[in-house]
């Protein structure tokens, strides 16, 4: 089956509002899980709200490196006035949101996969 650009063979539903531009994303590499809840293991669908959403601190959110072009998916913390991008996973490293680093989009959703 052919599909124009853009669209998915598979769509997924949710009751949360990512607004018109809002779009899935699959998580890959192990930074975002975690023995306890919650968890994102490589291959889990999250959705993003790329615009309209405030920065809270223990959301969820994907920030752009504007170095390097690259993307990551990172739970927010602030803590004495600044921010930081967290992994869940103790593995690996936790980044200072600096003035390098962009908020591109807000984690709303995610789907359990493999049940």
């Amino acid at each position: 089956m052919s599909h124009p650009t853009g669209v998915a063979e598979e769509w997924l539903g949710s009751t949360e509002n990512a607004g018109p531009n809002g779009y899935w994303l699959e998580v890959r590499g192990k930074s975002m899980t975690s023995d306890t809840p919650p968890s994102f293991p490589p291959g889990t669908p999250i959705l993003v709200r790329p615009e309209g959403f405030e920065l809270v601190s223990g959301k969820f959110y994907i920030a752009l490196d504007t170095n390097t072009g690259e993307s990551t998916f990172k739970q927010y913390v602030q803590d004495a006035g600044v921010g930081y991008l967290v992994p869940l996973n103790s593995d690996y490293q936790t980044v200072v949101l600096d003035d390098t680093w962009e908020i591109i989009g807000r984690v709303i959703d995610a789907k359990i996969t493999g049940l």
